[in-house]
């Protein structure tokens, strides 16, 4: 039914409902056929579903705990971490061992009904913990679910403060890297310090007799530049030491293993590396492509059209989005491995710079100190002294400074804070699980259509002509509509009579003046050969290009006799056993263009009369007679005498019926009249709705109405 296309480059592209299982068009015809039992059960098995879901019910509360990024500070801005973004930087921690672990070892709190079994215990706590963030990046939900209320409020609660406890505990050891690597510097210039203090002392024993102070006011005036040097040297070195200490902590860390929680990076910088991973980047384009391609599908129109296309894409785009994340989970120790590192280089070079400035600094102060010793002799050492000191002691203050407000911020809350606790919920999440019931209750009330939708699938019911070019290039001579009642409208007749008509042109076309006897058959009953055998006859009797003899040779079923209203007379059986001539056995009381043979009464010697010699002798003595002969004929697959019929005509004209005839026994048939060698002319659809009809061929009917009605419609009516 579905063709192949072309693509741009020329090559051929497989219809993609090609690589369906079923013909997607058999959905229709199912739910055609099955509603009227189909919705009745769907009813009571959604019912029966949807009540055992409603008892089986046990309401869940959800208590949350409101976080809040502490960015207070006591007297130093700056020196304890803020968070910009709780949700994604604190969920690895929320969610780790460390902080679950503590709360499951609580006897008090396993009393939760969730965390009562010890083996599912944390699975539950892990489904029934939620995290999202409160309407802001710095606030923190975290929500956890129970059967009861005052356990979902003790379980939130008791993994907040877990949580709070493990966050200070992280805080607390950086703040503590930190100040241990500070306090060699530390000793280093208070040693200097002191040095230097004594230096001054016995300089100014040295020099009794005389008032330093006075002594150096010309070179106080002529030091600023000095001066300016040594507290630029003075904050070089602080800065040196605490660079010193930064890279010692992080080469501490670059030897350890990477851990989510101990990130001390930027989201945002965190994500931007991760995303430039190979792996990721494969995964985000190929996932754009994907989104890019279903944004195409949706603009263009095509759902409708290429339904299981798309659907086969987004299952594309959510296996891609899995690949996504697990490919960013696995890439984030990587990241954090080279983003320490990168971190360490940085640093490095960072206190090279410093360094190389301090050097600089260095020459610069030792240059001046040379030109003002040569300007102010002993005077000018005891000066140097008191520089170096004041210089030491600055650097010494800069570091007590730093180490201060590590000691000073340290002694505020954590970098977390609550800003309200879990609180006992006084009504349930829902009271009635409407989701779960409506959607239970659809996928039950489906559920019949499904068995029948695979018994249709298991029967395979030709639901369409389409089928039909199929079955060995036999060729749908026409597509017959469905027959309509007494009380049709006379659009629905004027529609099956046009039906009738264009498959009378075709037969005529198909094999002009060579096809004389034609045998109407069928593979089971109820598959509309008589009805079309009648009409048949009747449209080629209209056309006035001959006599048509209509022939009812279904002798276990006859039904030509009820059709016309004619008395059940010799017939055919007659005139084959010899009882009555061919022209006694002919009604020809409907007119001069149309007579029928009925099919006589039946006995036992039906497999006796009806012999391949006495058919082929009857058919040559009817082919004088008549231009057209219509047999009427008993199923193929019920009746054996038939393929006796069939192997005599000139024809066999196979009927099929929309939704009755199966697959199977299309081809059963087939392959029975292909091995009596009857020769198949082609295939009838009938059954056709008339609104598909229209559809596919217009409603062309006459502007004038006619003077008079045709033999058949009095037929109809009488």
């Amino acid at each position: 039914m579905h063709s192949k296309k072309m693509t741009a480059t020329g090559l051929e592209s497989k219809d993609p409902w090609q690589e369906l299982p079923f013909d997607p068009w058999l959905i229709i015809p199912t739910i055609r056929r099955s509603w009227r039992w189909a919705v009745p059960l769907g009813f009571v098995i959604s019912g029966l579903v949807s009540g055992f879901i409603y008892l089986r019910f046990i309401p869940e509360y959800s208590a949350s705990h409101l976080l809040e990024a502490n960015r207070d500070f006591v007297v130093f801005q700056g020196v304890m971490q803020g968070h910009s973004d709780l949700l994604q930087n604190e969920r690895p921690l929320i969610e780790n061992h460390l902080v679950l672990s503590p709360v499951l070892s609580d006897p008090k709190i396993c009393e939760a009904p969730s965390l009562r079994d010890i083996h599912s215990r944390e699975m539950n706590i892990r489904r029934n913990l939620s995290l999202s963030d409160a309407g802001s990046k710095t606030l923190l939900r975290v929500s956890y679910r129970d059967t009861e209320p005052v356990a979902a409020a003790n379980v939130c609660n008791a993994i907040v403060r877990s949580y709070l406890q493990q966050r200070q505990r992280f805080d607390d050891r950086r703040i503590s890297d930190l100040e241990g690597w500070l306090q060699p510097a530390l000793k280093l210039w208070q040693d200097e310090v002191e040095q230097h203090r004594e230096r001054i002392v016995t300089l100014s024993k040295q020099a009794k007799g005389f008032d330093p102070f006075q002594e150096t006011t010309r070179l106080n005036s002529d030091s600023s530049y000095l001066t300016s040097l040594r507290d630029e040297l003075s904050l070089l070195r602080s800065n040196e030491a605490v660079i010193e200490a930064e890279l010692l902590m992080l080469k501490d860390a670059l030897s350890k293993p990477a851990q989510n929680e101990l990130v001390d990076i930027d989201p945002m910088t965190f994500e931007a590396l991760v995303k430039e991973q190979e792996e990721v980047a494969i995964a985000s384009r190929l996932l754009g492509e994907k989104n890019e391609e279903m944004r195409m599908m949706e603009k263009s129109d095509l759902v409708r059209t290429r339904q299981a296309w798309y659907d086969n894409i987004k299952k594309d785009i959510a296996a891609l989005e899995n690949q996504l994340s697990s490919a960013k989970l696995a890439v984030r120790p990587i990241v954090l491995s080279k983003w320490r590192e990168s971190a360490v280089v940085a640093k490095t070079a960072e206190l090279t710079r410093t360094r190389t400035r301090r050097n600089v600094i260095e020459d610069n102060f030792k240059a001046e100190e040379e030109r003002l010793s040569k300007f102010a002799g002993e005077t000018a050492e005891l000066y140097f002294a008191q520089q170096k000191y004041l210089q030491a002691r600055n650097i010494l203050e800069r570091l007590n400074e730093r180490t201060a407000s590590l000691r000073t911020e340290r002694q505020k809350s954590s970098t977390i804070q609550t800003l309200a606790e879990a609180q006992t919920p006084t009504a349930p999440i829902e009271s009635v699980p409407w989701k779960k019931i409506l959607m239970f209750a659809v996928a039950s009330f489906a559920t019949p259509f499904g068995l029948a939708f695979l018994l249709e699938i298991q029967s395979k019911r030709i639901s369409h002509s389409d089928a039909l070019e199929g079955e060995k290039e036999i060729p749908v001579l026409g597509e017959v509509v469905m027959l309509p009642s007494h009380s049709g409208s006379a659009k629905k007749q004027r529609a099956y009579d046009e039906s009738i008509d264009s498959l009378r042109a075709n037969f005529i076309l198909s094999d002009p003046g060579n096809t004389q006897s034609l045998v109407i058959a069928s593979s089971m009953p109820g598959e509309g050969k008589s009805t079309l055998a009648t009409h048949l006859a009747i449209s080629l009797s209209k056309m006035g290009a001959g006599r048509v003899l209509l022939m009812d040779a279904d002798f276990r079923s006859p039904d030509q006799h009820h059709l016309f209203g004619l008395p059940m007379s010799e017939g055919l059986a007659g005139v084959l056993r010899g009882r009555v001539t061919l022209e006694e056995a002919i009604d020809t009381s409907l007119g001069e263009q149309l007579h029928i043979l009925t099919a006589g009464e039946i006995r036992k010697d039906l497999a006796k009369i009806v012999s391949k010699e006495r058919i082929e002798k009857l058919m040559q003595e009817v082919k004088g007679k008549y231009r057209f002969i219509i047999i009427d004929t008993a199923p193929v697959l019920a009746a054996s005498e038939t393929l006796s019929f069939a192997a005599g005509a000139d024809g066999t004209l196979l009927c099929t019926m929309r939704d009755v005839t199966r697959q199977d026994h299309l081809q059963r048939c087939l392959r029975r009249l292909n091995l009596s060698g009857a020769k198949l002319i082609g295939t009838v659809f009938s059954g056709m709705p008339i609104r598909q009809y229209l559809y596919r061929y217009g409603d062309y009917r006459y502007s004038m109405p006619l003077d008079a009605e045709s033999s058949s419609t009095d037929l109809r009516q009488s």
